[in-house]
C-alpha cells in the first residue's frame, strides 16, 4: 500500500495537465506486469522452489532491483527544483506559482486551489469516493483471492485459468489508457468511476449466472467476468489515483491520498472472507457474488448524486495555476 501511495503522489506531484494520460500510462505498466507476467512467474516459481523459496526470491528482488531503482529515479515535488508540473517552469504562460498569483494571463480554468487537510475531512466527496473505493477493493479482492475456486466450481479448467491472465492484462491495459483520457478529456472523475463501479457490478453478477450455466458456455462467461473486472479495475484505479489532486491540490495530497488508501488496504483485507464463509455455509459462491454485485451498483449511483467537489470550507490558503476543469 505505501509504495503504490508514493508511486501515485510522485505522478501527481509532477503532472498536472496531462495527469490522466500519464497516470494511465504508469497504470498499464503495471496491469501488463501484475496480470500478464507476474501471476505466470509466481506459478512456475511456487512449482520449481516452492512457496518459501518463491517468497525469498522476491525479497532478494525487492532489494536488490526495486529499492535502488526507487532511490535513483524518485524525486520530490517539482518546485524543489526550481520546475513547476508538465516540466513548465515559473512564469511561462499557462502555469504560474504559488508566489506569483496575481498574474491573470492564464485562463481561470487552470487555477488549481489548495484545500486544508480540515477542509478535506470535512468535504462529503473524500468520503464519497474513498467509500467507494472501499467497496471497490473488497468486492475486486474477493474476486481475485478466489478466482481459482470459483473456476473450479465453475468447471473451467486450469488451461483456460491461465489463459485468462493475459487476456486480463490486455484488457486492463486498455482500459487504464482509455480512462486517463477520458480524465483529462472530460475532467469529471465522478462519470468515469460511475462507469468502473457498473463494470464491477457486472462481473461480479456474471458470476453466479456462470457457475449455474451449462458446460458449452462457461469458458465465455469466464472471459465476460474477467474483461468486465480488468475493464473495472482500470478504471476505478485511474480515477482513485487522481480525483484527490485533481479535487483538492497537491499541498495535502500526501496525507489525503494516505487516509483514502488506508480505507482501500482495508477493503482488500477484510473482502475475501465474507466470501470464503459464503462458500463453506452454503457449499457455493453464488450467494456471495450475488450479493457483491449489489454493492459497486449502489456506489455508482451515489458517486454521481454526491460526489461533486462541492465548497471549499473556510480560507483559501493557496492558488496555482495548473490543470483544473470542471468536477
Amino acid at each position: 500500500g505505501n509504495l503504490m501511495n508514493v508511486s501515485v503522489t510522485e505522478i501527481n506531484y509532477w503532472w498536472m495537465k496531462r495527469r490522466g494520460f500519464v497516470m494511465g500510462v504508469a497504470g498499464s505498466v503495471v496491469s501488463a506486469a501484475m496480470l500478464g507476467i507476474i501471476p505466470l512467474v509466481m506459478m512456475h516459481l511456487i512449482e520449481s522452489v516452492g512457496w518459501r523459496g518463491t517468497y525469498v526470491v522476491l525479497a532478494v528482488a525487492s532489494w536488490c532491483v526495486m529499492a535502488p531503482l526507487g532511490w535513483i529515479l524518485f524525486r520530490g515535488k517539482p518546485e524543489e527544483y526550481g520546475l513547476l508540473p508538465d516540466a513548465m517552469v515559473p512564469g511561462e504562460t499557462g502555469l504560474l506559482s504559488s508566489d506569483d498569483p496575481s498574474d491573470t494571463d492564464a485562463p481561470p480554468e487552470l487555477e488549481e486551489v489548495n484545500w486544508t487537510t480540515h477542509q478535506i475531512l470535512r468535504s462529503r466527496s473524500f468520503y464519497v469516493f474513498a467509500l467507494s473505493d472501499l467497496i471497490i477493493a473488497g468486492t475486486g479482492t474477493a474476486f481475485w483471492f478466489h478466482l481459482r475456486p470459483v473456476m473450479s466450481e465453475a468447471h473451467v479448467s486450469d488451461r483456460i485459468v491461465s489463459a485468462l491472465y493475459p487476456t486480463l492484462a490486455l484488457v486492463s491495459i486498455a482500459g487504464r489508457l482509455i480512462s486517463g483520457y477520458l480524465i483529462d478529456r472530460t475532467h469529471s472523475q465522478r462519470w468515469v468511476l460511475a462507469i468502473g463501479l457498473v463494470l464491477q457490478s457486472v462481473g461480479l453478477s456474471l458470476v453466479p449466472i456462470m457457475l449455474n450455466t451449462k458446460s458449452p458456455y462457461r469458458t465465455a462467461l469466464a472471459y465476460m467476468v474477467a474483461m468486465a473486472m480488468g475493464t473495472s479495475g482500470s478504471f476505478c484505479a485511474n480515477v482513485r489515483s487522481t480525483v484527490y489532486a485533481e479535487y483538492y491540490g497537491r499541498k495535502y495530497l500526501g496525507l489525503a491520498q494516505s487516509l483514502a488508501s488506508s480505507l482501500t488496504v482495508f477493503g482488500s483485507a477484510i473482502g475475501p472472507f465474507p466470501f470464503g464463509l459464503a462458500k463453506d455455509v452454503t457449499g457455493s459462491f453464488a450467494l456471495a457474488f450475488r450479493v457483491a454485485g449489489v454493492f459497486p451498483l449502489l456506489a455508482a449511483f451515489t458517486v454521481l448524486a454526491f460526489g461533486r467537489r462541492g465548497e471549499q470550507i473556510g480560507r483559501v490558503e493557496a492558488k496555482t495555476r495548473g490543470n483544473y476543469g470542471s468536477v
